[in-house]
């Protein structure tokens, strides 16, 4: 009875559960697999399509360079064809013989028919600048020519003009000492003054002679840099001139004024 009783106590086992089946687990798997394996296979791995779209990248930005390098010198050139055709009528027409005229107008027009054209090395930079090689010499030429008058011109003006400013300065110094009015410059440093500027007026008239003479179709026979040292040297004389009686004047009140204490201190000692 007891081992009876004992069985009717036992719990009756429960049934184990049936395991799940593997085969969407593999399935799975294997379309992972085979995934990867085909991006492996067409692309390389995925570190290697990464650089690939990087290389595309580094690439494409290269060209855009490229091609915005030479569409800014295509545009440079079309630029200088326009203007200097402009200037051949007004700004050159005392500066270019005919034949320099002739031969750059032709250059100009080749370039520019080609510019027009469908050639694929429109945009190659090295291209361009063999193509207009010769066009820009010549109007290298002619631009410094042209520049060269004009910029002699302004400094010869420049320097009367600087020469007349000196002496409207030097003269209300003059008028200061006849009327005996405080100006640091002497008689002295007026004739060292009055030297300086006929020396450069010289000058000029040097300058403006030689301008008259030089033939414009060729370089001046003055250069224009030389007209400006001029004028620069002058006023740097004067200055000088100016600055050396100042402080002469200065430095002999100082000694006055040394003096004067010197001696007041003397008296108060006694």
């Amino acid at each position: 009875k007891e081992e009876e009783k004992s069985e009717e106590k036992k719990e009756p086992e429960k049934p184990k559960e049936a395991e799940k089946p593997k085969t969407e687990k593999v399935k799975k798997e294997k379309s992972t697999n085979c995934t990867l394996n085909t991006v492996d296979t067409l692309y390389g791995t995925t570190q290697g399509i990464l650089d690939q779209f990087l290389q595309l990248e580094v690439t494409q930005e290269t060209d855009d360079k490229v091609f915005h390098i030479a569409s800014h010198k295509k545009n440079e050139l079309e630029q200088f064809i326009y203007n200097t055709r402009e200037k051949f009528n007004h700004n050159f027409k005392d500066y270019v013989t005919p034949e320099e005229k002739d031969a750059l107008t032709k250059l100009m027009d080749a370039l520019l028919e080609w510019l027009y054209s469908d050639d694929e090395q429109l945009y190659n930079k090295n291209t361009l600048d063999l193509k207009s090689k010769d066009m820009m010499e010549l109007g290298k030429v002619l631009y410094t020519r042209f520049d060269n008058w004009t910029k002699l011109e302004e400094s010869i003006q420049l320097f009367e003009k600087g020469i007349e400013k000196i002496n409207i300065a030097v003269k209300a110094e003059s008028d200061k000492l006849a009327n005996k009015q405080q100006t640091y410059l002497t008689p002295s440093d007026f004739e060292a003054i009055d030297k300086l500027v006929k020396d450069a007026v010289a000058k000029v008239q040097d300058a403006k002679t030689k301008y008259g003479q030089g033939i414009k179709t060729q370089e001046p026979l003055i250069k224009h840099e030389d007209v400006s040292n001029g004028l620069s040297d002058l006023k740097s004389k004067v200055t000088k001139i100016y600055q050396d009686a100042e402080f002469k004047v200065k430095e002999a009140e100082r000694k006055k004024k040394e003096e004067e204490e010197k001696k007041k201190r003397e008296e108060e000692e006694k």
